[in-house]
């Protein structure tokens, strides 16, 4: 999975080891510029998740790491799809959870394809 989906994990913000600022770990430098202020980066990682999209016991935050060339979030189980608005990954993901094999029958994805055309936004 892709560092911004999150599955329950806590974010640990550290001093950077080369230049002892904090930086976004969401972010690049030229997005959020690194920090000696410690409370600063909180907000800021603060504000990521509070505009994160929540699916099943996944918090997806937009990625502004330079993956692609503007911010974006990428899908849950297939990292290398992303989308640059909240309302098309919600959208994607609602269609691919229709999608999805009844739990009694099978306990995967129909190939995660969703039948969808997946794009790189």
């Amino acid at each position: 999975m892709h560092r911004t989906v999150l599955r329950h994990e806590k974010i640990a913000l550290q001093r950077c080891q080369s230049c002892s600022n904090y930086h976004c770990p969401f972010c690049g430098p030229d997005v959020f510029k690194p920090t000696m202020e410690l409370h600063i980066v909180e907000n800021h990682v603060s504000n990521h998740l509070s505009l994160a999209v929540q699916h099943e016991e996944f918090l997806i935050a937009k990625c502004n790491l330079k993956c692609r060339e503007q911010g974006q979030f990428f899908t849950v189980l297939m990292p290398k799809h992303s989308y640059t608005g909240k309302f098309q990954i919600v959208k994607h993901l609602a269609a691919c959870k229709k999608r999805q094999v009844p739990a009694n029958r099978n306990q995967t994805l129909l190939n995660h394809s969703c039948n969808m055309n997946h794009r790189h936004l």
